[in-house]
């Protein structure tokens, strides 16, 4: 797993099948973009 021992501050879901991860590791200042393995859950609003 690439975040072992790091904390995450933020993540948010996104993408057609709500797969695709944007993560923010503190103190890396980096925005990472993951594949998640579960679905995610689409928001209950549409921005």
């Amino acid at each position: 797993m690439p975040f072992q021992g790091v904390l995450v501050t933020k993540i948010a879901f996104g993408g057609a099948d709500m797969r695709d991860s944007c993560v923010t590791p503190s103190g890396a200042g980096k925005l990472v973009k993951a594949l998640w393995p579960p679905l995610g859950l689409k928001p209950n609003f549409n921005p």
